[in-house]
């Protein structure tokens, strides 16, 4: 999973946070590169695994949910209810192969923002999404990480954090700082109450925030 920070090529439009859910590799990057650029000053989540996402969209709280719909459609209809209960205003495009068969069920069918042919030349998919980017009122995208923002990680608990995500144990950390196991006990307190996660989840999301640059090596 990846998060892309924007760049600023809309200043005046409010930001987004968006949540790409796509198989393919280099389609999901394309796709979710283009949005980061499109969405202000927001944040673009991209990930082909639903068990990430659903953490995403329980953390992030995106305003706009792209998800395939081909291959695991079970997965993909769990990800769409579990988002549209956890942001009943947020926006779900649906992609697929087949836009003109696609028969999603009636709870569904009535929430869909758009349902975009995977096919398509990513130049209109692009104009499609920008099109109902722009159509999402303002106050409906009040994009905020506030676990990161309003609390932020120490120094010290951003270095831990990062270890965390390159999948080192409490015993491994506290080797690499050089400092007690008590002391990591306390720093991975510290961050999961910051991050307000716990246990595998905070391990999850260390690994989320380490592979997307959230979380720099200290230098």
């Amino acid at each position: 999973m990846n998060f892309l920070n924007s760049t600023r090529a809309h200043p005046s439009r409010a930001p987004v946070a968006c949540l790409v859910v796509v198989r393919n590799r280099l389609y999901r990057e394309l796709l979710a590169g283009w949005i980061a650029v499109a969405a202000g000053d927001g944040v673009t989540v991209r990930t082909d695994d639903h068990a990430a996402a659903a953490d995403s969209v329980h953390q992030l709280v995106p305003d706009v949910l792209v998800l395939e719909f081909d291959g695991a459609k079970r997965a993909s209809l769990a990800l769409a209810r579990s988002f549209l209960t956890r942001k009943p205003e947020g926006s779900l495009i649906a992609l697929t192969a087949s836009p003109a068969s696609f028969a999603p069920p009636r709870w569904l069918a009535s929430r869909l923002a758009a349902v975009l042919g995977r096919a398509a030349a990513l130049p209109e998919l692009a104009a499609a999404l920008d099109s109902l980017l722009q159509q999402i009122p303002a106050d409906r995208r009040p994009y905020r990480n506030q676990r990161l923002r309003g609390r932020p990680l120490s120094l010290r608990e951003s270095e831990v954090l990062r270890l965390i995500g390159d999948g080192l144990s409490s015993e491994a950390i506290a080797a690499e700082l050089k400092v007690s196991l008590h002391t990591v006990a306390t720093h991975r307190k510290r961050i999961a109450s910051k991050l307000g996660t716990r246990g595998n989840q905070l391990i999850r999301w260390a690994i989320v925030l380490r592979e997307n640059g959230l979380v720099a090596e200290q230098r």
